[in-house]
């Protein structure tokens, strides 16, 4: 699996997504590599035969960054109702 962030001058298409209430914000969070992972997650991962090889390409200031960026933008999706965070209509 792949993540990547699209960019647009300041904004990235994740941001946007985000922000229009398309997604939650939490499918925008890396998968952690084998040595961010607490015992507990290695452990189920060595029980299922698995040792994820996550190999990342941008530096954890940039992240958090983005993160911070998509934090926000789910707060104004969520305050202004949008997408996925829209009330339900009653019929």
């Amino acid at each position: 699996m792949v993540y990547c962030w699209v960019i647009d001058k300041q904004d990235t298409l994740n941001n946007y997504l985000i922000r229009n209430g398309c997604f939650p914000g939490s499918t925008m969070m890396r998968p952690k590599t084998w040595d961010e992972m607490e015992d507990w997650e290695k452990k189920l991962n060595k029980e299922a035969g698995e040792k994820p090889s996550v190999k990342i390409h941008v530096n954890k200031n940039s992240y958090n960054n983005f993160i911070a960026q998509i934090k926000a933008a789910e707060l104004y999706a969520y305050q202004n109702k949008l997408g996925i965070w829209a009330t339900e209509t009653e019929d």
